[in-house]
């Protein structure tokens, strides 16, 4: 790297520990830290700085950039960053290292960089982990060197757009079936949901589970939103019963919302009781994840959005260095095609979670100890952060992420890691791919057959 490239400056940071000299050499661990960490924040440069090491080779696809990184190369950077100094970048705006801030094992952009661009604001932060991405917006003129993953920002966009067309002129809610089970993957979507609602100044105002559903929201003229999933069509009774029993009692001028949902009735038996139930009830609006679930809801009722997952609102996800080359998770319920044979579901809850459930369960069918959770949203939604940092936490363990579940296939795809993807038992997750993920290439193999 010359001199011409990286310029040393006065910072006093310049005299730090050899760790960071950056003609040391790094030791294993710190090159797996470092590459995660660099990589994430290189991987959608869309167009090669010049201060970037020649050993750094770059294949470009339009706006999307996949950086194929020699982590020496990378390690160098890093130390220059490290020890305090300037480099350039293709449109000339200095870049000092105290502009990139090491937290933990991320990295997030801090302050400037430059004068050729402003930092959005930065989202909330539980428990050490960070629920969105800090945005970098080139301002007026600039090439904006750094920006978030092309295809991750574009999904965000997208779902963004989607979501504000199926909640037109709703300005508070309130949120049933909310996922107060092990299913992290619901947790993910939920905290999607609330990240739209609170991008778009719409007040939650109540958050509920099936059990805790009360009279007071069947009774509510106040626009009331079922969470999204995949549990339209008869796999799941209760979900299904729980949209029923709100279609039936609500007031026929309140709004009635589902949240995306991937849709596939079991029977035909199924496909009618939901057109009647459900479908067919004014102030009523559905989201399909997928082009095939909407095709199935527009022969039934007239106001169905296309959307993506609320996930992609969570943008990117900051995650640990692979500890292995794999990790798998695969389903162990009637979704479950059988051909993945390695790995384990979602991890359980921790106790406190079991217990809190278990209760609230309970609550169904003992209604004097209902009024104990009806907490504040923020409550409901802090077990929904703990949730997916447990799932971050066990998918960030591999390199590639290899699993038959939705959600683990879109957290590792917002993570950065490859991921090979094998179908559910009625073709859920290569439905959305073909709608949604075609702009990742390689970072996603799909397997419909083990």
């Amino acid at each position: 790297m010359s001199s011409a490239s990286i310029r040393a400056t006065n910072s006093p940071r310049a005299s730090s520990s050899s760790v960071f000299n950056a003609d040391a050499t790094p030791r294993p661990e710190e090159e797996r830290r470092t590459l995660i960490r660099l990589s994430s924040m290189l991987a959608a440069t869309s167009a090669v700085p010049s201060w970037l090491p020649s050993s750094i080779t770059k294949t470009s696809e339009c706006a999307g950039a996949d950086l194929r990184v020699e982590v020496r190369a990378l390690w160098r950077v890093f130390a220059a960053f490290r020890a305090g100094m300037t480099t350039e970048s293709c449109n000339s705006a200095p870049i000092r290292a105290s502009d990139v801030v090491g937290q933990g094992d991320r990295i997030r952009l801090a302050r400037r960089l430059g004068s050729s661009h402003r930092l959005g604001p930065p989202r909330a932060q539980r428990g050490g982990t960070i629920f969105a991405s800090w945005f970098l917006y080139p301002s007026s003129g600039s090439k904006g060197v750094f920006c978030m993953s092309s295809q991750v920002a574009a999904l965000q966009l997208r779902a963004q757009s989607s979501l504000q067309e199926l909640h037109a002129g709703v300005t508070s809610l309130i949120l049933t079936d909310f996922p107060d089970h092990g299913n992290i993957g619901d947790s993910a979507i939920a905290l999607g949901e609330r990240r739209f609602w609170d991008q778009s100044g719409i007040r939650m105002a109540r958050v509920q589970s099936q059990p805790t559903l009360t009279r007071a929201t069947l009774r509510s003229t106040m626009t009331i939103a079922v969470h999204g999933g995949g549990n339209i069509g008869g796999l799941y009774p209760a979900a299904d019963e729980h949209r029923y029993r709100l279609a039936s009692a609500l007031p026929r001028g309140t709004v009635l919302i589902q949240e995306p949902q991937t849709v596939h009735f079991a029977t035909e038996a199924r496909r009618r009781e939901f057109e009647q139930r459900f479908a067919r009830r004014e102030n009523t609006r559905i989201a399909g994840r997928d082009d095939r679930s909407v095709e199935v809801l527009r022969q039934m009722m007239d106001d169905v959005v296309l959307s993506p997952d609320p996930v992609h609102l969570l943008g990117e996800l900051p995650a640990l260095p692979p500890t292995q080359e794999f990790v798998y998770l695969r389903r162990r319920d009637d979704e479950s095609a059988g051909r993945l044979r390695e790995g384990i579901d979602w991890p359980d809850d921790p106790r406190d979670l079991n217990a809190l459930r278990w209760w609230a369960n309970r609550s169904a069918e003992m209604p004097p100890i209902r009024h104990l959770f009806q907490r504040k949203p923020s409550t409901w939604m802090h077990k929904a952060e703990r949730r997916l940092e447990r799932g971050i936490a066990y998918l960030s363990q591999g390199e590639v992420i290899v699993t038959d579940r939705l959600h683990a296939m879109l957290l590792g795809l917002q993570m950065g890691r490859r991921v090979i993807a094998t179908d559910n038992s009625y073709g859920k997750l290569s439905a959305y791919a073909q709608t949604w993920l075609s702009g990742f290439g390689s970072q996603l193999e799909l397997r419909e057959k083990a």
